[in-house]
């Protein structure tokens, strides 16, 4: 999914990621920040607090203490506290999603989506997985999901890219060649 970000929630999320970094807590920063991101799209409350202009200040940096005082990693909650001080804390989905881009890149990670017909056991999906780290030559994190349009095969997206080996794109290739042969 495509979203776009603010240049300041981008210029946030960098400083938070390279403040993580200098601290060595690169992978639990991003385990928080992967939290946030669920939290915001699973709980209405954490998002109206979120993004309620209506909120003051004070209340919103409360509820912040409150709620991850003593769960979050220091650098998560004063950059909460912080981005809520500035007024930007609207801009959390964003730096979310943008701290996730900066530990993929800085660790050569590639996140895959694997459409398939029918649930993959772990097998099927480890073997799709290292082909995939094969064919791009990092380390990828796949997820697979159900997708009843398919009759069979699969589809992978990786960034921008769909890679799609379904049985309907399969056949439609076959026909093609025939039918130009």
């Amino acid at each position: 999914m495509f979203i776009k970000t603010s240049k300041a929630a981008r210029r946030y999320a960098r400083a938070i990621f390279q403040l993580a970094v200098e601290k060595e807590a690169e992978a639990e920063v991003r385990a928080d920040f992967q939290a946030l991101a669920g939290l915001l799209r699973d709980s209405a409350e954490f998002a109206n607090l979120v993004h309620d202009p209506a909120h003051h200040v004070h209340r919103q940096q409360e509820a912040i203490q409150k709620l991850f005082g003593e769960r979050a990693h220091p650098v998560v909650l004063d950059s909460l506290l912080f981005l809520a001080g500035r007024g930007r804390l609207a801009e959390l989905p964003f730096i979310c999603e943008h701290i996730e881009k900066l530990h993929c890149e800085r660790n050569a990670i590639l996140r895959a989506r694997i459409a398939t017909a029918a649930p993959l056991d772990d097998e099927q999906l480890t073997a799709i997985r290292e082909r995939l780290e094969k064919r791009f030559g990092k380390t990828v994190e796949a997820a697979a999901q159900i997708d009843p349009s398919l009759l069979g095969g699969f589809k992978v997206r990786v960034g921008d890219a769909v890679l799609d080996f379904s049985i309907r794109t399969q056949l439609q290739r076959l026909r093609e060649s025939m039918i130009n042969a």
